[in-house]
């Protein structure tokens, strides 16, 4: 199962209910290593250093600086962004999906969105599995480091 680092400003009910879910996952907040105000870059950086899946809801600026590390051959142990307006309910089922789902270092220099979508639509958490499973495909939108731009591939969005 990965490893996260929840950004300042990650929602802590959805850290809780992970938690809650799934006592084994192992998932720190950025104030729980006494770290609070960190600026984008510093962040990403303390997510290399320890090897965490960043997990956040700044679409904005932490993918820039994501794709500028990338980019320069920087380590980015993945991003996972979780739209503010999700349910938490459905947050907490769709990031456990990705934790469950994804093997170790998959995510290495990649930005994942939740929602999880499949053809232009929002589907729940049993279907994009299913979905996943039976075409062996990923069930996210990621943007690949070696193409240096957006991939979409087998059931991507």
């Amino acid at each position: 199962m990965l490893t996260f680092l929840a950004d300042e400003n990650f929602n802590g009910d959805i850290v809780r209910g992970l938690r809650r879910r799934r006592p084994e996952i192992d998932i720190l907040r950025m104030q729980e290593i006494g770290l609070r105000g960190v600026d984008d870059p510093a962040l990403l950086e303390q997510a290399a250093q320890m090897g965490r899946v960043l997990l956040t809801h700044d679409v904005t600026t932490i993918t820039h600086f994501a794709y500028d590390r990338v980019r320069e051959g920087m380590p980015v142990p993945g991003v996972v962004e979780v739209r503010w307006s999700l349910a938490i309910g459905q947050a907490i089922e769709e990031v456990l999906l990705v934790a469950e789902l994804s093997l170790d270092g998959e995510l290495e220099g990649q930005v994942r969105y939740i929602p999880l979508r499949v053809n232009s639509r929002s589907v729940s958490w049993c279907e994009a599995t299913c979905k996943a499973i039976s075409r062996r495909a990923t069930p996210f939108r990621s943007w690949s480091k070696t193409s240096a731009r957006t991939t979409t591939g087998g059931m991507c969005w």
